[in-house]
């Protein structure tokens, strides 16, 4: 005798659950802007003690929104607010907290974002520990960093930092193409004879796969998954 097995569709909680956690993200993006500004407010009235704390909370802040946008949304007038002057004010907030950097010492940046603990950057020729160290030498580890605080950021390894001069760049390139300029990705390839359309970028293909193109739209290859690290070929298998 067989039985007959029946089965039940169960709906999830995938819309749900996406709601959430962007209302989550919104609430953590407003506690860091309202403890942003409310150091600043501190530290304008005389209270130096709150720099690493303005600081911190401005880079998250600035961090979770990408580009400084909702935060430099709260400090303006909503309703006359254009584009430009949104830019403009995302910009003033970045120069502001790049400020704020050039108060404190390498070690006090090191200390309040510590660098990864990778130490193989010279084999892949990139930042790591050592770099770092050697970037606070150079720039005297107690030694008020002053105007050339964006210049030690750009040598840290912190994911936190990278971010925030990341987006710092992103928001300069709004700023420039508002004025007519080209970007600076655009004046990077023109200072080096390059043109942008051979920078590549990955895409979804018409089946769903993973490809890449370029500038100008033209297929360059597949791309293909990374295979794990712990599968090894077999030699004379086939």
């Amino acid at each position: 005798m067989s039985s007959q097995v029946k089965l039940k569709l169960i709906s999830g909680k995938k819309e749900e659950n996406d709601k959430l956690k962007e209302k989550a993200e919104m609430r953590r993006q407003y506690l860091w802007m309202r403890a942003f500004l409310t150091a600043m407010v501190e530290f304008s009235e005389g209270n130096h003690d709150v720099l690493e704390k303005a600081v911190y909370a401005g880079v998250r802040a600035v961090c979770l929104d990408q580009k400084g946008y909702l935060l430099a949304w709260q400090c303006v007038n909503q309703e006359d607010c254009d584009a430009e002057e949104l830019v403009k004010t995302a910009f003033s907030f970045h120069t502001q907290i790049v400020d704020l950097f050039g108060m404190m010492t390498p070690n006090q940046v090191i200390r309040l974002f510590p660098p990864r603990k990778e130490y193989d950057g010279e084999k892949y020729g990139c930042k790591d520990w050592y770099t770092v160290m050697d970037a606070v030498k150079k720039f005297g580890p107690d030694k008020v960093l002053g105007d050339k605080a964006m210049e030690f950021l750009a040598e840290t390894n912190n994911l936190w930092l990278q971010i925030f001069c990341i987006a710092g760049f992103h928001v300069v390139d709004d700023l420039r193409r508002m004025n007519g300029q080209q970007g600076m990705l655009e004046d990077f390839f023109q200072m080096r004879g390059m043109k942008p359309s051979s920078v590549l970028h990955m895409v979804e293909g018409e089946k769903g796969q993973k490809i890449f193109v370029d500038g100008d739209g033209n297929f360059a290859g597949k791309a293909e998954k990374p295979k794990p690290r712990f599968l090894k070929v077999i030699n004379g298998y086939k």
